[in-house]
């Protein structure tokens, strides 16, 4: 999270394992959002969200949300908006479980962190310009997000809000000691 408003909560999986027939109904009739497992949030939080997981921001926050390298989105429930719904595919992929809470955590927003790493994508936070063992870890194409403070790419500024694609990390030259999470797909082995 990078900003979150008192009170600000995101829904994460279920408050307890769910029925899919239930679900289903749930996403129909509204009834989902009583199914979820709302949780409060703050400034620095990270949630791992793995894929399948339903989930869904509540007002007051401010977030990045980054994923593996995909076009699919599949809208279970919309909140009354007229936009198409994927129930049969939401549903044969859905995950009924609660989220782990050990996917949860509060991040330290001033220490070099690897965040995620996992088959798909890794994501890591740099405060400046990443250490020889970040640069060692993240060795191939990466995508840089600056969250406060800037950084280039061959000149081009790279500001909070937007990202840049880079072949390397090293490549990349950050101007201040701000921080940006850097995202990054594992080489083939």
């Amino acid at each position: 999270m990078t900003d979150a408003r008192p009170g600000a909560r995101l829904a994460v999986g279920f408050r307890e394992t769910a029925d899919a027939d239930a679900v289903r109904d749930g996403a129909i009739d509204g009834s989902i959002l009583s199914m979820l497992n709302w949780i409060d949030v703050k400034k620095n939080d990270f949630i791992y969200v793995p894929a399948g997981t339903v989930h869904s921001m509540g007002a007051g926050l401010t977030l990045i949300e980054i994923q593996q390298n995909t076009d699919i989105t599949y809208r279970l429930y919309d909140y009354g908006r007229d936009r198409t719904l994927h129930l049969d595919q939401a549903m044969a992929s859905i995950c009924l479980d609660p989220h782990p809470p050990e996917l949860r955590r509060r991040i330290d927003a001033s220490a070099e962190q690897l965040l995620v790493e996992g088959p798909y994508f890794a994501v890591a936070q740099s405060i400046g310009k990443p250490s020889q063992g970040l640069l060692a870890r993240l060795p191939g194409p990466v995508q840089i997000l600056p969250v406060d403070g800037n950084c280039s790419i061959d000149g081009v500024a790279i500001e909070p809000g937007a990202s840049g694609w880079s072949e390397r990390l090293d490549h990349i030259d950050f101007l201040d000691h701000g921080r940006c999470l850097i995202v990054a797909n594992p080489l083939p082995i």
